[in-house]
């Protein structure tokens, strides 16, 4: 009896719907940049990226994406960059954020119906063009072809003789055009970036969004004498975890949880059941239900690992996966972190109180106390609050006279510390007047 089979292969359009439903257009933007700072992780190793440049330009008619991060090779052109999916055994760049080889693919066909990407990298310089129209209509076909070296036509090179690589999206769809001449969105892309790429921003390299250059954003944490965020380090197989918490300035919309991934933000000022509040009151094992209270809380955990695949994070890399091994053993270490800043939270007495805490204390940014984490212990430091202070009925008394003297008062009643003299010289004065008090 011979075998019959049945076709099961996915048709273009399906998987492109699929692969480009679920990222919004921001992110899918943000996916491009990272590929530029890959780039740059291979071609800086000490993580300097002082001279690279990564320019975005978005109008209607178009959209563009060129930087100057080495490029890469036609090699991985053929085997890995325009593949639907990382091959079995593809290398991976140390420390990125690409997992499964479809973040490029995903991000052009999401925007428009023609696509170019032109790369450099040392001898290699190739030119793929593609039209989707065109390539949808050979199904069986996922093969792109390219253009080499003299072959490209100079009106169509865009990279002056330079290692990097530049992306052209032409043909865009009406939703896409309209989001790219939105202000609004333009500005939303801009504190996007800042976020989820504020580390290689600090590594100096330059994102230029519509000839404006991308600042920072830090998520920052407030120290003072008697004020320390915590830190937990925790080493798995290949991944290290780092937690802060602390506190920072009265912002509620800035409250929560910041998880990195090979810094990479995936998810921002996080306040819900999977980084340890509570959604209902009936929520077990979680600390408390958020409300403005703990607008002063701040925490960020980073997840780093050589090898992105093992990263506990969503495909669209805008969330974590919390059913992750690596993930689930870290949870009880942020319950633990976030019960001791909420525990002091709960003891700020109001808004005033908090306020004045801010304005004494110096707000230092994650990146600084990342650096410095040898400096920080398990423990959240933190100062007395007015209920505490109300609360304790010995206060302490402080003062300072000629040494002398202090010596002769030491002789005379036997004690060898200078507290102690203050203890005896107040307790001989409350003696000497405990008919007026």
């Amino acid at each position: 009896m011979s075998e019959k089979t049945i076709k099961a292969s996915p048709t273009k359009e399906f998987f492109i719907d699929m692969l480009t439903r679920d990222i919004r257009l921001d992110r899918s933007i943000i996916d491009l940049v990272d590929n530029c700072i890959d780039g740059a992780k291979n071609l800086k190793h000490n993580e300097n990226y002082e001279g690279l440049q990564v320019d975005i330009f978005l109008s209607k008619d178009e959209f563009s994406i060129k930087d100057n991060c080495g490029g890469f090779s036609l090699e991985v052109a053929k085997e890995y960059a325009f593949r639907f999916g990382r091959p079995k055994g593809a290398d991976f760049v140390k420390h990125s954020i690409g997992r499964f080889g479809v973040g490029m693919k995903r991000s052009l066909l999401k925007m428009g119906k023609n696509f170019s990407v032109e790369s450099k990298n040392g001898n290699d310089h190739f030119l793929v063009e593609v039209d989707v129209d065109e390539w949808l209509k050979k199904p069986d076909d996922w093969n792109f072809s390219y253009l080499e070296k003299s072959d490209i036509p100079i009106e169509k090179s865009n990279l002056n003789g330079e290692d990097g690589t530049v992306i052209y999206v032409k043909n865009l769809y009406d939703n896409i055009k309209e989001e790219f001449v939105d202000n609004e969105f333009q500005s939303k892309l801009s504190r996007e970036i800042s976020m989820a790429l504020s580390y290689s921003l600090l590594k100096k390299i330059k994102i230029i969004l519509n000839k404006t250059e991308i600042s920072r954003i830090d998520i920052g944490l407030l120290e003072s004498d008697g004020l320390k965020p915590l830190f937990i380090k925790k080493e798995f197989e290949d991944i290290t975890v780092r937690i802060f918490a602390g506190i920072g300035e009265y912002l509620p919309q800035r409250a929560g949880w910041y998880i990195f991934c090979n810094d990479r933000l995936v998810l921002e000022a996080d306040k819900s059941y999977t980084t340890g509040w509570k959604e209902s009151k009936d929520d077990e094992g979680n600390v408390v239900k958020y409300h403005n209270d703990y607008a002063m809380f701040r925490g960020a955990i980073f997840f780093d690992s050589p090898n992105s695949s093992h990263l506990p994070m969503t495909t669209t890399k805008t969330g974590i996966d919390s059913n992750h091994s690596v993930f689930r053993a870290t949870r009880p270490l942020i319950l633990q972190a976030l019960k001791q800043v909420v525990s002091f939270l709960k003891k700020v007495e109001d808004k005033e109180e908090g306020e004045t805490l801010i304005n004494n204390s110096k707000k230092i940014n994650i990146a600084n106390i990342r650096k410095n984490e040898k400096t920080y212990t398990s423990n959240f430091t933190f100062p007395s609050t007015k209920e505490q202070l109300k609360n304790n009925k010995n206060v302490g008394i402080s003062y300072s006279k000629e040494r002398e003297l202090v010596e002769k008062v030491k002789e005379h009643f036997g004690v060898s510390a200078n507290w102690e003299v203050g203890s005896k010289t107040f307790d001989y004065f409350i003696t000497m007047n405990k008919d007026e008090l």
